[in-house]
């Protein structure tokens, strides 16, 4: 069950156990909007899930969650109905890691959300070594994959019937799991009844390895995983990845590696030994018609994992927002009509009575204070008013921006179409070029086998005369008997 925090010093505590350097689990806290108590993100599916790899808080809108924000380092607290997962490092030093503020968003998307949250958590567990550990009492068992949910989840029926997933996170993070499963293919693998944790065996990969299977000099593909101004991260292999420096990128000294590769593109990538004696990645070498070897296969006889016509998005799924102040708001009731007031003059509210007994009765100055009472009570009441028409006006520009937001996102999923048809045409016309390549010399290619231009144009007409003409036809059309020349600029 989820522990509830309702109260400031019930918060108290839990940032004080968040931030204990001893803690060896991930913890996930879930916040609740503040003029309500029940989480928006699907509680009971997330402890379902995780249980076994992660303690689940629902924490309270309003003072438990203002208690987080003074306690927590900066911008790393829930609230609003948001949530976060807090890696095991996260009280272990200044500036440690904290997962993203989600939240469920697009409004009703509960289930989606919910899902990205899990995601997060089966990373920080990965992180923390709790999957291995899972793997302790697992059973080998062999399954059928049944079916896809995304590209983080694939479902597999082992042979006694039981059916369980496998997760990304645990497997092969950030590899969409339709490159590495197709439907109806045999699994095998170690699955823990406990945690309910699929683990696939045999998935290291060294740089030794790739050595083994391609050989130095050896073009291959890689999948680009980070990259700034001057450098890149690229996989091999899910779990074998190179840092690969500008130089080795490109020529240009002004090229920056961020806007040069895309994180999520496939590239082609050569394996070689540096002067140092060290497997390194480079690209600033590779020939457009040049022969790329298959990727590896992540499982026995299985598919290439990557091929250059595919892409990984990594990008954010959700609206991150780093800074909200939380605030009470005083909503008016529903129908209730508020009157513009007139101006009132500071101080003369505020001031006692006796301030009017001068000039008239006490029974005056009392109704004249009530009636400047009721008056400014009115004003105050019109400026909440204000107030709750600005907040609809900034919630309206929210959801335009929400909208422009998606639009772009649908963009952004075209323009990664189109960047992928583009990369299989260059991708055909290699494999073209090479096929061409080994079907043996061209005429210019043929160019050095002569002293002189006149023999090898002589040779390349004669050719061309084959090739045209029948054995019937060369005794009428006599390429010898014919008397012809050409100029030194032909």
């Amino acid at each position: 069950m989820a522990t509830i925090i309702k109260t400031a010093e019930a918060a108290s505590e839990l940032a004080r156990d968040l931030l204990d350097p001893r803690r060896r689990m991930p913890w996930c806290l879930i916040s609740t909007p503040n003029d309500d108590n029940k989480a928006v993100f699907d509680v009971a599916a997330i402890e379902d899930e995780v249980a076994s790899v992660c303690e689940v808080f629902v924490v309270w809108g309003g003072p438990a969650t203002r208690k987080l924000q003074d306690l927590l380092p900066a911008e790393t607290h829930v609230f609003g109905g948001a949530a976060r997962t807090y890696p095991v490092d996260f009280g272990q030093s200044e500036g440690a890691s904290v997962g993203k503020l989600r939240y469920v968003y697009p409004p009703g998307t509960v289930a989606q959300s919910t899902q990205r949250l899990i995601a997060d958590i089966w990373a920080a567990a990965m992180d923390a070594g709790l999957l291995a550990e899972a793997t302790a009492n697992a059973v080998a068992v062999t399954g059928e994959v049944k079916q896809f949910f995304g590209e983080t989840v694939a479902l597999v029926q082992l042979t006694n019937g039981a059916l369980v997933s496998i997760r990304q996170e645990a497997s092969f993070p950030g590899v969409p799991l339709s490159w590495v499963f197709e439907i109806g293919q045999q699994v095998s693998g170690k699955y823990d009844a406990a945690t309910r944790i699929f683990t696939l065996q045999g998935q290291e990969f060294s740089a030794a390895d790739a050595v083994n299977q391609f050989g130095y000099d050896t073009v291959t593909l890689g999948l680009v995983r980070e990259t700034d101004r001057k450098r890149a991260l690229i996989a091999i292999h899910p779990n074998l990845t190179f840092e690969v420096t500008k130089a080795e990128i490109t020529g240009n000294p002004l090229d920056v590696i961020s806007e040069y590769l895309r994180v999520g593109e496939v590239w082609p990538v050569r394996l070689y030994r540096d002067p140092q004696g060290r497997t390194r990645l480079k690209m600033n070498d590779i020939d457009d018609d040049e022969a790329i070897a298959e990727a590896v296969s992540l499982l026995p006889a299985g598919q290439p994992w990557l091929d250059q016509a595919r892409y990984a998005d990594f990008g954010g799924e959700s609206i991150e927002i780093t800074e909200i102040v939380e605030s009470e708001v005083l909503v008016l009731d529903a129908g209730e009509e508020i009157e513009e007031a007139p101006q009132v003059t500071p101080g003369i509210i505020s001031g006692p009575a006796s301030v009017f007994a001068a000039t008239s009765s006490t029974a005056d100055a009392q109704d004249k204070a009530a009636r400047l009472a009721a008056s400014s009570i009115a004003h105050l009441r019109g400026e909440v008013l204000r107030g709750n028409r600005e907040i609809e006006r900034l919630n309206n520009e929210l959801n335009q921006l929400g909208g422009s937001y998606r639009d772009l996102n649908i963009s952004a999923q075209r323009w990664r179409e189109e960047a992928s048809n583009y990369k299989q045409i260059v991708a055909e016309s290699r494999k073209a070029k090479a096929s061409e390549t080994k079907s043996g010399p061209d005429a210019y290619t043929r160019r050095d086998w002569f002293d002189s231009l006149d023999d090898w144009f002589n040779e390349e007409l004669r050719r061309t005369w084959l090739s045209l003409y029948t054995p019937a036809d060369r005794s009428r059309y006599d390429l010898y008997s014919s008397k012809w020349t050409f100029g030194d600029e032909f």
